[in-house]
């Protein structure tokens, strides 16, 4: 059969073609697996510290998610509200109800590295503070539901009102150029963002 394929079709076996590869060939296709292992294995903990701050920013906007969530699942008509608390500097915020602590987390590996807040209208309030307090009140309709999930926010005590958005900035204690941010909108959305 294959000698009526040869004939046929004009295949000829020509004795200056070698079979394989030359050792040059080989060895420019090994030194470029080389060379791009290099680099995929030098870019490793690169990779690893950049999912590691994607996913702490993400759980910190979580956190806060949940304090929203606390706040507009209670029944109105009280003073109740429900707070994420962050410190600049600090590996650790926390959760209070009505300003009494509930939860505090720590985000091993990072700190606030600072807050900033956005189209501020007050005098008052500072555009970066050194800590500041984002609440979640209660609906004030008695017997209801609560579904105000605006945020109110509070620096030393006082309410800084008409602002666009808050944001706090996630660093790492090992690379300071590392950073992201959770943006908390005046109208409750919440969102892990690229830092201004």
């Amino acid at each position: 059969m294959r000698s009526f394929f040869k004939k046929n079709l004009g295949f000829k076996k020509n004795p200056n073609l070698s079979r394989g590869f030359s050792i040059l060939e080989l060895m420019v296709v090994l030194t470029i697996f080389a060379i791009m292992t290099t680099i995929l294995i030098a870019d490793i903990p690169n990779f690893r510290e950049k999912s590691s701050l994607d996913l702490t920013v993400s759980e910190v906007a979580t956190y806060i998610r949940g304090a929203q969530v606390y706040g507009a699942a209670q029944k109105g008509g009280g003073s109740t509200y429900y707070s994420m608390n962050f410190t600049v500097g600090s590996s650790n915020f926390d959760l209070t109800e009505g300003g009494d602590s509930q939860e505090n987390y720590e985000i091993k590996g990072f700190k606030i590295g600072g807050v900033g807040i956005s189209g501020l209208e007050s005098s008052s309030c500072p555009a970066s503070p050194d800590n500041i307090s984002i609440q979640f009140k209660v609906n004030n309709y008695l017997g209801s539901i609560g579904t105000q999930l605006e945020p109110e926010i509070k620096v030393n005590n006082v309410n800084c009102d008409s602002f666009s958005y808050v944001e706090i900035k996630i660093v790492s204690t090992r690379d300071s150029a590392s950073y992201k941010c959770v943006r908390v909108y005046n109208n409750g959305q919440i969102a892990p963002v690229t830092c201004d």
